[in-house]
Parts: structure tokens; C-alpha cells; sequence
């Protein structure tokens, strides 16, 4: 008896001549050229060995048809063959695989941009793959002698940056966050420039990253605490180890040039410090896409450098950091005076901080006052942050209010007792030598005499202001500002003043 479901299904044919052969023709063409790039990528690279006779060929005229072959092999599988090996083959190739989307990108169906990123980078990575032997092998004879495969690969990522190409939304992956975190998270619409993806717990977060192209890894841990962990290579190394820690007192870490981060640790997270979170994620993702951090295969993924602004450029307000910083600066602003600072504002505070005491941030010094003072506030036990609060308000006119952070911020170093890493007195003369004739300089060389007088007996400051002075007499942007040498000389007798009077600490603020 004949199924109403056989009556009306037509027989499948065994074959479509024309579109089967064009489809054919076209997938064929289409590998053989990117086997060709392949090789001829390889050989440009490094690989010198593909030049080599076989048979009177060049070994680079039968590695296509190897790789061309690989690369069908992965892109159109066999039927027959199990989809867990396929998977697993394609990412020992490629290494790049699917992870579950979460939030609005799930219900995101563009995938042209994506596909054509990831075929990119995949062949890139092949290449690497293929070539890393003949590197090896480069370095071994020239026994660390010459920079050859370093000079390739820069002048590759030169000429990359050049090119028109299409740059891919951080992604990160979520591993461990409770639903309520996670939906939070995933759903406000405070981070569209992010695209949220179910992580793997099984896999080690800097694995992750690389395995699936990711910029960064937030993960929590049974007590909810939480950590970002973005995405570093090894020997392209994060300028800032952990931005849930402080750095070791120096002149560097209190005025950083760059602020990337490998981890930024939060402790625990609920649901109301998504907002914070997810500025955090954010930022963190957009600072490590430096030029420093990135290789060609991150560069071929869509993983565009993103270098930190120049502060003399005339509008800087659109650059990708100065939007990622400035959601920052907002969260840390807004946080209510005398509520118990959390983990993640406290991060944020840390890094809003650094970044508006600096050199990159091109805003007028009255401008940064209101997010560093709401930073100070939060950070009230780090002497870092009275450091640049006291030489943005020296900068901003406000010179009693600088000065008095500046006697807190001595009141801190000495009660904490920390020693600085490196000499802060080279880092002073370096400034004296070669600043700028502008406020900023001016309040970083009194932030640099504070780190200079802290072990310092108050007794012995007047020799000191006497030498560093005497040096000031050089400095070509004082040529002509008394005001600013006067101001200098009181850097020193407030601090003196401040020691001999046994004041409780903190009560000058």
C-alpha cells in the first residue's frame, strides 16, 4: 500500500549535470588558489626549503596539492565520516571551532564577515604551522644572531595594517557565571561592540582564547569570584600583569604609558556589577589589541591592532580606548559617595586612574579632576592614586588642594613602607631633561618629588631641594615659569612642614 507521503515525494535523482559540475569547477579553482597562497606565503615567510629540487620540481609545486588537498579534505568531509573526528582534525589544522553564542549575537545570523575572517585566518595559521620548522631551523644556524624572521614577520604585519581589512568584534567567553550574572551581562545593551560565547570549563583560559580566537575569557569561580583573562602570546607580553592587584611602587606604574592587561581579577560579582563588569571586559579587550600583543594570525582573524591615541590629535572622542576608558571613567563617577566600593569598581577605579593621569589622554587637567577625584575616593588607601589626583589638580591651577595630596601621599609611602622598584630620581631627572612645556609635566615632576622625598629624613629635605633644584636651572620648559619653580620649592616645605608637626596621617586632604 503507497504512503500518501511516497505518493507525493518525487523520486530523488542520482545526479544534477550542470550545477554539479559548476559548483564542482568553482570549489576546485577556489582551493588550488588558496593552496597556492598558502605555499607561496610559506615561502615568502621563510620557508626557503620549497625551492628545493624533487624530482626536478620544486618541492613547493607538490606541497600544493598536499595542502589543497587538506583543505578540501576539512572544508567538504566525507559523509561517511564521523563528525567528531572531522571536528577534531579541523581544529588541529585550523584551530578554530564553534562555540554556543549567548545574548543578541545569538540571534545574530551575519556570518559573512565571520566566514570570511576565519578562512583567513586559518590559512594564516597553516602557514604558521608549516613555516615554524624552517624558522626554527634559521634560528638554530644563526644561533640568536640575526633578527631574519623577525624582521618577515614585522614587515608582514606592516603591510597588513595597510590593507582594508574588515576587523571582527571582541569576542569572549563566559565560563562559570551564574544565570542571573550571565544574563545581565550578556543581554544590557552597555556593550554591543561585544560578542558573548558559552566557554569550555574543561579548557585553560589562554587555550581558549587561542583555540577559538577569543580577545578574552571571563571566568567565575564557586564563590563567584571573577576574573578576565584576555588574550597574550607568549613573548608579546600585557604591559599590566593584573589590574585586580597594584603594581609595584615606581615612577612607571604611577604614570604607565600603556594599561593593557594579561588578567584583571574582581573578586566576587552579582548581578548589579554587570554594568562594571562588562566595561571592564570591554576595555580590557580593546587595550589588548595594541600592536605590541597582536601576530600575523591575529591580525588575519580580524583582531586589528589598536594603538593608544595620540593626546595632541584633534579629536580623539570616536578613538576605540578613549570609548572604552570613558565608560569607565563614567561607572567610577557615579558610584554614591560614603557606599563600600566593590571589587569591580574598585578595578575600574585602579585603571580610570592610570589612564587619566597619563600621557595618552588628551583632556584638559580640569576635565580629568571629577573622574580622579571620584577614584581617589574609592582607592583612599593607595598612595598611586593621591599621586595623580595631586598632579592633576598642581595642573588644573588648584595648587593648595595638590599640595595637600601630595602631603597624603607621603603619608601613605612611609606607612606602607614600600621601597620603589627603580629609582624614581632618574625617572625626575629624565623629566627635568626632557619634559614639556605644558601643566601636566609640571604636576608629574612634583608627583616625582613626593616618591623621591618619602625615605627621605625631613631633616635632610632642605639638601635635597637645594640639589634638585639646582638641576631645575636646566630645564628648558622652566626657562621663564618662576611660578612654576615656586610652586616646586613648596613640594618640599609643605612635606617638611607636614613631618614636623607629627600631623595624624591624612587629616591635610
Amino acid at each position: 500500500m503507497q504512503t500518501p507521503m511516497s505518493h507525493h515525494a518525487p523520486e530523488r535523482p542520482h545526479s544534477y549535470p550542470s550545477r554539479t559540475h559548476a559548483a564542482g569547477a568553482t570549489a576546485t579553482a577556489l582551493g588550488i588558489l588558496a593552496a597556492t597562497g598558502v605555499v607561496a606565503s610559506a615561502y615568502s615567510m621563510g620557508a626557503t626549503w620549497l625551492a628545493d629540487p624533487i624530482l626536478a620540481l620544486p618541492a613547493g609545486v607538490w606541497a600544493i596539492p598536499v595542502v589543497f588537498g587538506l583543505i578540501h579534505w576539512s572544508t567538504f568531509r566525507p559523509r561517511w565520516l564521523a563528525s567528531r573526528t572531522a571536528g577534531t582534525l579541523n581544529q588541529a589544522l585550523f584551530g578554530t571551532t564553534r562555540l554556543p553564542a549567548l545574548g543578541t549575537h545569538a540571534r545574530d545570523t551575519s556570518v559573512g564577515g565571520d566566514l570570511m575572517l576565519g578562512v583567513a585566518g586559518s590559512l594564516t595559521s597553516l602557514t604558521a604551522r608549516l613555516t615554524s620548522r624552517p624558522v626554527e631551523w634559521l634560528h638554530a644556524q644563526t644561533r640568536g644572531r640575526s633578527s631574519t624572521s623577525d624582521s618577515i614577520a614585522r614587515c608582514f604585519c606592516e603591510w597588513h595594517d595597510r590593507l582594508a581589512w574588515p576587523t571582527r568584534p571582541a569576542h569572549v567567553a563566559l565560563v562559570g557565571l551564574s544565570d542571573r550574572v550571565r544574563r545581565s551581562l550578556t543581554d544590557h545593551p552597555h556593550a554591543p561592540e561585544l560578542r558573548w560565547f558559552q566557554g569550555d570549563a574543561r579548557l585553560d583560559d589562554h587555550v581558549l582564547c587561542e583555540r577559538h580566537a577569543l580577545d578574552a575569557v571571563v571566568t567565575a569561580d564557586a564563590d563567584a569570584r571573577v576574573q578576565i583573562a584576555t588574550h597574550e602570546r607568549l613573548g608579546r607580553d600585557a604591559s599590566w600583569y593584573d589590574w585586580g592587584a597594584r603594581r609595584p611602587i615606581a615612577y612607571a606604574s604611577v604614570f604607565p604609558g600603556r594599561l593593557d592587561p594579561s588578567l584583571a581579577t574582581l573578586g566576587p560579582v552579582d548581578a548589579a556589577d554587570a554594568p562594571v563588569l562588562a566595561a571592564l571586559t570591554a576595555a580590557a579587550c580593546t587595550l589588548s589589541r595594541h600592536p605590541a600583543r597582536l601576530d600575523a594570525i591575529d591580525r588575519a582573524r580580524g583582531r586589528r591592532p589598536i594603538d593608544l591615541p595620540v593626546a595632541s590629535a584633534t579629536n580623539t572622542d570616536s578613538h576605540p580606548v578613549v570609548t572604552a576608558l570613558q565608560a569607565l571613567v563614567d561607572h567610577v563617577e557615579s558610584w554614591p559617595v560614603g557606599k563600600p566600593p566593590s571589587g569591580a569598581i574598585r578595578v575600574a577605579a585602579r585603571v580610570t586612574s592610570a589612564w587619566l593621569a597619563g600621557t595618552a589622554c588628551g583632556q584638559e587637567p580640569a576635565d580629568r579632576l571629577p573622574g580622579l577625584e571620584a577614584a581617589a575616593r574609592i582607592l583612599s588607601d593607595e598612595p598611586e592614586a593621591m599621586l595623580r589626583l595631586a598632579s592633576v589638580r598642581l595642573a588644573a591651577g588648584k595648587d593648595d588642594l595638590g599640595l595637600a595630596a601630595l602631603v597624603d601621599a607621603d603619608a601613605l609611602l612611609r606607612e606602607s613602607g614600600e621601597v620603589a622598584q627603580v629609582d624614581p630620581f632618574a625617572f625626575l631627572q629624565a623629566e627635568l631633561e626632557a619634559g614639556e612645556s605644558n601643566p601636566m609635566t609640571v604636576g608629574r615632576v612634583a608627583a616625582g618629588i613626593c616618591m623621591v622625598c618619602t625615605h627621605t629624613p625631613a631633616e635632610r629635605l632642605a639638601y635635597l631641594r637645594d640639589d634638585i633644584m639646582d638641576d631645575m636651572r636646566y630645564a628648558e620648559w622652566l626657562v621663564g615659569s618662576d611660578p612654576d619653580r615656586v610652586l616646586l620649592y613648596r613640594v618640599f616645605d609643605e612635606i617638611a612642614a607636614f613631618r614636623r608637626r607629627g600631623e595624624p596621617v591624612l587629616q591635610a586632604a
